[in-house]
């Protein structure tokens, strides 16, 4: 009992103790975090209150002021606090002080001010040399059966990169500026200044360190003569084996693509040069890559793949006219049906937006104030900010919301768009249905292998053949494959499908076991009691045959499926189709009833069973 209350006692002490910790002073704690500004500049497409990109930018971060020895350098230290002079705690003390790391103290340890979020916490070091994807008694995870047969993966292999140490810069523009190509080219002309860099339109990577810290550098923007103010500031550095390193890959194959004259398109690059033109229906196929370095067990590779983008020739004014045209008793919920959701492409910044609603009071001739006081209508900032002259003032505004990812970093909520500068982009319900359409395309994006491998080797051939590509490796160190990453793979046997009455087979050389399960009964057969098909009034007569045939199909298996109750709705937008058969069919589901969906366009089903269990 003694001991008890003697240990109860010392926890009393030791929290007294902690209790009595000396409040800090001004600057003795660890410096705040930077917080990083909003990328982009000012673009009109927000409420009508400010647009997007002309709200007043965050207060800079100030640098931290020069911290002596860690006296507080870590939440645990202002947790248990610095006991002053106790023995035994100097040779700890300078041990800790050894294992400081960065350049900057934020009071994470990385020496980055300004990561933001969704970054790691901290300089969390990836060993490149120890990752394996295998237990360590096992030498080869490598199987023995099947067929052995010789692959080929997208990948190409950096033969050999760079372990400098390289600095990371923050570079903001005032007046802010939201082209990525403008930025670059007014940082561009401060290359004798700077050196060697590689910038992404935010952020710049150096070998060197730049003296002074913070730079201030000035720019004439070409399109209204107007000075720009360049600030570069240190937010931390990088060595082998940090986990931003492989991003600095990314952004130097970034700069490479951009030397072979590719269009950037919201993230990707695309080949115009190369499109194919379907004239017929208003389209543009455009072919483009997609790269990504990433660390894959004991290499560096480069995933590279093929991609197209359907690029439409109309704007989003003309779908306005066309639903005019259409619908003359109502217009413009024609047009909101037509457009809500949709995704455009706005050629002045190569941006997309997500479409989420239309405000019709708001105009092209509406005004909207600056971030210097001044009020300024969407038409004529257009003209003076990107020399683009609106021809229809009465349009009404598209409005987008921005993602959680731009509100964090202090956009404003509402973006207000000009139907005219917009481009549509994707493809509707119509042109999915046009089977001569969606032929055509497929001649150009569904390729086989050897195709494929083709591509992909021409790919590496025109990249590794541009002598600015070849000049921007060497100057980083770095040494890209021209050949993909070959390796052995197996064809194992095929599996055997199991049915009622011990009934096995496999699926074939052609890979169709249809015919198969459609004529042996099923493993475990349930009674279905109820269905209902909802389908649009159009496709009523072909949801019929398609009821009929499945039926058919279903008593080949035994399975035994009643009549549906067919329920034909005036529209075929998902969400309202899935409102209504929650509207209709809810209370009938809502009673125990097991509920299994499956979406077809243009038809829906909504399977509502309930399984008969014999005691």
């Amino acid at each position: 009992m003694a001991d008890q209350g003697g240990g109860r006692a010392r926890g009393r002490a030791r929290g007294r103790a902690r209790g009595q910790q000396p409040p800090q002073q001004p600057g003795t704690g660890p410096p705040q975090t930077a917080t990083p500004q909003p990328r982009g500049g000012p673009l009109p497409g927000t409420a009508p209150q400010r647009p997007w990109g002309l709200q007043p930018p965050p207060p800079a971060a100030q640098p931290p002021p020069p911290q002596p020895a860690p006296k507080s350098t870590g939440r645990a230290a202002q947790r248990v606090g610095v006991r002053e002079g106790a023995p035994g705690d100097a040779g700890l003390a300078a041990h800790m002080r050894e294992l400081r790391v960065g350049s900057g103290d934020n009071g994470n340890g990385n020496g980055a001010a300004g990561q933001g979020r969704g970054t790691m916490r901290g300089r969390r070091t990836i060993q490149f040399d120890n990752i394996r994807t295998r237990p360590e008694h096992i030498n080869s995870k490598l199987g023995t059966s099947g067929q052995s047969v010789k692959l080929s993966a997208n990948y190409f292999e950096v033969l050999h990169h760079t372990d400098w140490c390289l600095y990371q810069y923050r570079v903001d523009f005032a007046p802010e500026e939201d082209r990525t190509g403008v930025r670059k080219s007014m940082l561009r002309d401060h290359k004798k200044v700077i050196g060697g860099y590689i910038f992404d339109g935010t952020m710049m990577f150096t070998s060197h360190r730049l003296n002074p810290d913070p730079m201030e550098l000035f720019s004439t923007r070409q399109s209204d003569e107007a000075q720009i103010r360049i600030t570069i500031k240190l937010v931390g550095d990088l060595t082998q084996g940090d986990s931003h390193y492989l991003q600095f890959f990314n952004i130097i194959m970034r700069k490479c693509l951009g030397h072979l004259k590719l269009q950037l398109v919201g993230r990707n690059f695309f080949d115009a040069r190369a499109k194919v033109d379907i004239r017929e229906f208003k389209l543009e196929l455009w072919p483009g890559y997609i790269t990504s370095i990433r660390q894959h067990e004991m290499k560096i590779m480069m995933c590279a793949e093929i991609t197209h983008k359907v690029m439409r020739q109309d704007n989003v004014l003309d779908l306005l006219s066309e639903c005019h045209r259409q619908s003359s008793n109502d217009p413009r919920n024609t047009f909101v049906k037509a457009i809500v959701g949709s995704v455009v492409l706005t050629d002045y910044n190569n941006r997309t937006y997500r479409i989420d609603d239309v405000d019709w009071d708001v105009t092209p001739a509406s005004t909207f104030p600056l971030k210097e006081g001044a009020t300024i209508s969407y038409k004529d900032y257009y003209s003076q900010k990107y020399q683009i002259n609106i021809t229809q003032p009465k349009q009404p505004m598209l409005v987008s919301r921005s993602k959680p990812r731009e509100l964090r970093a202090g956009m404003s909520e509402l973006v207000y768009l000009v139907p005219e500068l917009c481009r549509m982009t994707g493809l509707t319900d119509e042109m999915r249905a046009n089977f001569h359409l969606m032929r055509a395309l497929a001649e150009h994006t569904r390729v086989g292998p050897d195709i494929r491998i083709q591509k992909l080797n021409n790919f590496c051939n025109r990249l590794l053949g541009e002598q600015a590509v070849r000049q921007d490796l060497e100057e980083w160190n770095l040494q890209l494959s021209n050949r993909l990453v070959e390796f052995n793979g197996r064809i194992l046997p095929q599996e055997k499908i199991l049915q009622a009455q011990d009934i096995k087979y496999d699926a074939g050389a052609d890979t169709d076991w249809t015919r198969n399960l459609r004529s042996n009964p099923l493993l475990i057969i349930p009674q279905m009691q109820f269905w209902v098909v909802i389908v649009p009034n159009r496709c009523a007569r072909d949801a019929g045959g398609f009821i009929q045939t499945l039926i058919k199909a279903a008593g080949g298996m035994r399975f035994i499926m009643p009549k549906p109750q067919v329920s034909p709705l005036g529209f075929r937008n998902c969400s309202c189709i899935v409102e209504s058969s929650l509207r209709l069919y809810g209370p009938v589901w809502k009673r125990g009833e097991t509920v299994l969906s499956s979406v077809a366009t243009p038809i829906v089903f909504f399977l509502a069973h309930q399984l008969v269990v014999s005691s």
